[in-house]
């Protein structure tokens, strides 16, 4: 977020939520990534079946291959989740989101 900087600005997204969730916003060596903060229940559309905490990540402009192989300049979409030892694994994806991530981003200052 060029505009406002991380150090002046909180961000939070709707995504998976109704309320906006807080999110971290990095570009660092190479690219842009958006990611929740704290673990969301992920995978919960049967939760007798299996739920799992975890969340969400955007990235654009990194050296992930299945971002470069599906979606060129556009943000990649996956899912994380926790299992457990509190390790993190990506379990699935919805591919590319045209031009953002698919909520928006909110803003404001610390």
């Amino acid at each position: 977020m060029p505009n406002r900087p991380a150090d002046q600005y909180e961000y939070g997204t709707k995504y998976l939520s109704t309320e906006p969730l807080p999110i971290v916003c990095t570009g660092w060596n190479r690219g842009l990534r958006i990611a929740n903060k704290s673990p969301v229940f992920v995978g919960s559309d049967n939760p007798a079946s299996f739920q799992w905490y975890g969340g969400f990540s955007f990235t654009k402009g990194t050296d992930d291959p299945l971002e470069q192989l599906n979606c060129s300049e556009n943000w990649y979409h996956r899912y994380w989740r926790l299992d457990a030892n509190n390790n993190v694994s990506f379990f699935m994806s919805n591919g590319c989101a045209t031009d953002r991530p698919t909520n928006p981003v909110y803003c404001r200052t610390r």
